[in-house]
């Protein structure tokens, strides 16, 4: 299988993106959900998800350069 989906403007979709991608988007349509079954705050709630996304991906990939800059020693 191919590893990449398709091509937009150049750029390569990878499938990994893709599953990345629907799954964030399905967490946060069942965050929706289960905010008015639990009685939270969904604004609350999405704020988080919203500041701890960006943070997550920056530190995954910053962990994946600092090993493999390690490993080339």
């Amino acid at each position: 299988m191919n590893p990449v989906a398709f091509y937009i403007f150049g750029f390569s979709i990878r499938w990994y993106g893709i599953f990345i991608g629907t799954g964030m988007a399905l967490a946060i349509i069942l965050l929706q959900y289960t905010c008015k079954y639990r009685d939270v705050n969904y604004d609350s709630l999405l704020d988080v998800v919203l500041i701890s996304l960006p943070i997550g991906i920056i530190g995954a990939r910053l962990y994946y350069v600092a090993f493999e800059f390690f490993n080339t020693f």
